[in-house]
């Protein structure tokens, strides 16, 4: 049996997508989202391994911290937070409706 933790939260940002083919050619104008992220860490046992409301500050803390690309995708940005907080599953949506999920 495998037991993990997990934490949601949201943040605002503007992103484009340079590349976009010509039928979503609105997407390579800079637009805003909110994008909502679900982090996953294992546990070993089941009396708060990880204190998820403290990481749930810490991951929020970044957040608000860091610097995004404006051309950032769901992928990207969950790729760049598993490594940073050693979680094993980040998902990463465009207003909670589509998004990517990145495991280890």
């Amino acid at each position: 049996m495998k037991t993990t933790v997990w934490i949601s939260t949201s943040f605002i940002h503007k992103h484009r997508w340079p590349g976009a083919p010509d039928w979503c050619a609105y997407l390579r104008n800079l637009h805003r989202h909110v994008f909502h992220v679900k982090m996953y860490w294992q546990v070993g046992h089941n009396d708060r391994d990880i204190e998820f409301i403290q990481m749930k500050k810490d991951v929020d803390r970044w957040l608000k911290d860091s610097d995004w690309e404006v051309t950032a995708s769901c992928e990207q940005i969950a790729m760049r937070m598993m490594p940073v907080f050693g979680c094993c599953r980040v998902s990463v949506s465009e207003d909670g409706e589509n998004g990517a999920e990145v495991t280890e």
